[in-house]
């Protein structure tokens, strides 16, 4: 297979890369801006979710029945 040789890019070129205007330190603070309004969102949800859930476990009951945790407590002998 041939090599095509690149054509050199013109400085008048429309299609040119332009280089960034924004400095770097622009786009870190911008990134860490974001993490941070992702955290204090998702603590906010995590807190409704606590305050709106209720308070029993509505499958406890039946958990507890299925396992035997109602059963009557065993006396334990003392230690000798």
């Amino acid at each position: 297979m041939a090599h095509i040789p690149d054509t050199p890019i013109k400085p008048d070129d429309p299609a040119t890369i332009q280089p960034r205007k924004v400095p770097a330190v622009v786009d870190m603070r911008r990134a860490i801006w974001i993490i941070i309004v992702a955290i204090a969102v998702s603590l906010v949800v995590a807190g409704l979710v606590r305050l709106l859930a209720p308070t029993q476990d509505p499958y406890l009951p039946e958990s507890r029945s299925a396992t035997g945790a109602e059963a009557p407590a065993i006396t334990v002998p003392p230690a000798r």
